[in-house]
């Protein structure tokens, strides 16, 4: 943990010592996102009955630059998003002193993992198609094209993470047509979020995504803060993950042919922002030849008053193995976003959440409530 603080603050300091010269062509973003979170589960274990603490809890640096013309890079920093326990010694203990171990006893420590969100570079031949290399999130869905600080909530939808989440390496062709009205990619990823050549699953994860906006260029954000004409957005996005898994000799165990398929509307009219989005998933392995099926959807909603109060709702269902054996679950959310630095420059660079969070289990008949209370001061 103190490790990646210690590297965050030594990019920053790097970072700050930029020429002035160089501002045209470099600039720096980030945020600090402070949370509070409590969760409370009637049906769990007495351990898991009541979670109270600062979770989710995070901040970040991006780094964007154009050292030559047609070329750009950018490098965005997570810290605080991927915490693990990492063990940390290990040792026998000889309880009752006659010389023979009796256990195993252990230690753990809290440690990052991941802290790379994104660095890519890019390379714009023209203004309506550029390339794309790099460790980058697929851009399967609506909301995976968005950054952190301007989603609606304080993350991506349950679902939407359910079907594909994370960043992996791999690259990106992206076109943008009519000014924004019609926008596609399409890409080659490993499909493991590991280095090409590590793990006992090798494959290529093939990606294509288009938007089509007729009345004119959306933006990916979900903030409608300083919102603007009426916009509507259709989108589909197609993921085919076809990969092999080995055995410890090294010999091939089972082929696994994987397909995801999204769809997505999205319109917003002044404060007024909505998005659904239904996700479809198709998977066979050579093993069972038998198809493992789940489906999903989500949809929300955030309506933005000029007294800088955002009240917004979110609803979302999955259902996993449709196909054998179906469990269904189903997601609500609601509450407030606060922007009291709503006449700044930057209306959206103060922001505080108070949310309600419920899940339900609706097959094992289990269900869970929470609340958050977040801030995050951009800059």
């Amino acid at each position: 943990m103190r490790r990646g603080l210690l590297t965050l603050a030594l990019i920053a300091v790097a970072a700050t010592s930029v020429p002035a010269e160089a501002g045209s062509r470099f600039r720096i973003n980030g945020y600090v996102s402070p949370s509070f979170n409590v969760t409370f589960r009637p049906g769990a274990r007495e351990v898991d009955f009541l979670d109270v603490g600062i979770g989710g809890s995070q901040a970040g640096l991006i780094f964007i630059g154009r050292p030559v013309d047609k070329w750009r890079f950018k490098i965005d920093l997570v810290i605080g998003a991927d915490l693990f326990q990492a063990l940390s010694s290990v040792e026998l203990v000889d309880a009752d002193n006659d010389g023979d171990p009796d256990q195993v006893a252990s230690t753990t420590v809290e440690a990052i993992g991941s802290i790379v969100e994104e660095t890519s570079i890019a390379w714009t031949p023209v203004p309506e198609f550029s390339v794309r290399l790099g460790r980058l999130r697929i851009p399967f869905t609506s909301q995976s094209q968005a950054h952190f600080m301007t989603l609606m909530f304080p993350s991506r939808s349950e679902v939407n993470e359910a079907f594909l989440r994370g960043t992996d390496l791999g690259g990106l062709g992206e076109w943008n047509a009519g000014d924004g009205k019609f926008r596609g990619s399409v890409g080659l990823f490993n499909g493991t979020n590991l280095a090409v050549g590590e793990g006992n699953v090798k494959g290529v994860l093939i990606t294509g995504r288009m938007d089509l906006n007729p009345l004119g260029d959306f933006d990916f954000g979900e903030s409608r803060i300083e919102g603007g004409p009426f916009r509507l957005g259709i989108g589909a996005g197609l993921v085919y993950n076809p990969y092999n898994s080995y055995d410890s000799a090294g010999v091939r165990d089972v082929l696994v042919n994987d397909l995801r398929a999204s769809g997505s509307l999205r319109m917003g009219a002044g404060g007024v922002y909505f998005v659904t989005e239904g996700f479809f998933r198709r998977q066979v392995d050579s093993l069972t030849d038998r198809p493992l099926m789940d489906a999903g959807a989500y949809m929300q909603l955030g309506i933005y008053a000029p007294a800088g109060v955002e009240p917004v709702l979110r609803a979302g269902w999955a259902g996993e193995n449709l196909s054998f054996g179906a469990r269904h679950t189903v997601w609500a959310t609601g509450g407030l976003n606060l922007y009291p630095a709503r006449n700044d420059e930057r209306p959206d660079s103060v922001r505080f959440t108070l949310l309600y969070l419920g899940e339900f289990r609706l097959t094992e008949r289990e269900y869970a409530h929470g609340a958050v209370v977040r801030a995050q001061v951009g800059f």
